[in-house]
């Protein structure tokens, strides 16, 4: 091969040069360093989305077990602790506002992740035989200040989520 300035090259000259490799590298941590902030305020975002999609998950899983049980369940939220659990009232007739933690999968009691907060105005939400659930609202905040409101109307199965920034 014959180089710019007539004379012949020696050896392969196929490959990039030290400084071509540094300056690629150079770029692409520039541009790592750029996008790195905006993955991880995706990320939180994503946070309490999830997590109030499994509350969302809860709530209507708790709706069709009091109706096909014909008992009353209950979710119980801590918001001091950021958690929840599941309730079933133990024995209507005997013990009537008496509610134990439910046996199973559901019975462990679930935390909001690392970072995402739940505030609301009952600590409660009862779901009743009949299809019913009490009215609530929840509102879940992730660290940046994205956050969602999580209501239940007194009526049979309604759920609203509002992403309010």
């Amino acid at each position: 091969m014959i180089s710019l300035i007539g004379r012949k090259r020696k050896g392969n000259s196929t490959g990039f040069t030290l400084l071509e490799l540094i300056i690629v590298i150079f770029i692409i941590g520039i541009l790592s360093g750029i996008a790195a902030p905006c993955f991880q305020g995706a990320f939180d975002r994503l946070q309490v989305q999830e997590a109030c999609q499994r509350i969302i998950s809860l709530i209507r899983y708790s709706q069709q077990r009091a109706v096909m049980e014909r008992l009353r369940y209950r979710l119980n939220i801590d918001f001091h602790e950021n958690r929840y659990w599941l309730t079933v009232e133990e024995n209507p007739l005997i013990s009537p506002g008496w509610y134990q933690r439910v046996n199973g999968q559901m019975s462990r009691v679930c935390h909001l992740p690392q970072g995402v907060t739940i505030e609301g105005y009952s600590c409660f939400v009862t779901f009743y035989p009949d299809g019913r659930i009490d009215k609530a609202g929840f509102i879940l905040t992730n660290k940046k200040g994205a956050t969602y409101t999580l209501s239940t109307g007194a009526g049979i199965g309604e759920i609203k989520i509002i992403r309010n920034k």
